[in-house]
């Protein structure tokens, strides 16, 4: 007698529950590695913000070699007639490139105020628009630059608003600095 050989045949039915599933994971991992990607780039967006912000701050600081050497100079009673010719010269060769980073740096508060919080926000604002802000302190450097056009500009004048001017830009790039290695992730909060 010949024996019935017993085969259990799989047969997968297009469209059965197991391809459904099967599909539904597929989708799943497919939407996970999209939100992974759409995240870095976010990520990577806000970085390239932050940088870009990082430098518009940068470019507002004082340097030891331009204004501020010329304001020690007046500051401390020297001619202060080629000082403050140097000094509206540079006022008027930096103008267009403060106002762009000013206006940059307003567009980027928002996400600033987001990413860092209300304060930082404000301490943003202060550095663009406050009393010792970078706009005050373009007005007294221009106030300052404007007496070398008087025949005899009175020198307790000069010195005081140079003086001004110093302790107004140290105050200033003070809060630069720190804000500026905030936005790289050098410092983690404003304090």
């Amino acid at each position: 007698m010949a024996k019935k050989a017993n085969r259990n045949i799989d047969v997968a039915i297009p469209g059965s529950l197991t391809d459904i599933v099967e599909a539904i994971n597929e989708l799943m991992s497919l939407v996970e590695r999209t939100a992974g990607r759409i995240k870095s780039g976010a990520d990577l967006w806000a970085k390239t913000k932050s940088k870009n912000a990082a430098q518009n701050l940068s470019n507002l600081a004082f340097g030891s070699r331009g204004t501020k050497k010329h304001l020690e100079k007046i500051a401390a009673g020297k001619d202060a007639k080629d000082d403050l010719t140097a000094i509206a010269a540079q006022l008027e060769a930096t103008s267009k490139p403060v106002e762009q980073s000013i206006e940059a740096l307003r567009k980027y508060r928002d996400q600033l105020r987001e990413q860092a919080g209300m304060r930082t926000a404000q301490k943003l604002d202060d550095i663009l628009y406050g009393q010792v802000g970078k706009l005050a302190l373009r007005n007294v450097l221009r106030e300052l630059a404007d007496t070398c056009r008087q025949p005899e500009p009175p020198a307790d004048i000069i010195v005081r608003l140079a003086k001004e001017a110093s302790s107004m830009i140290e105050s200033l790039n003070k809060d630069l600095a720190t804000l500026h290695d905030m936005l790289l992730g050098l410092k983690k909060k404003w304090k």
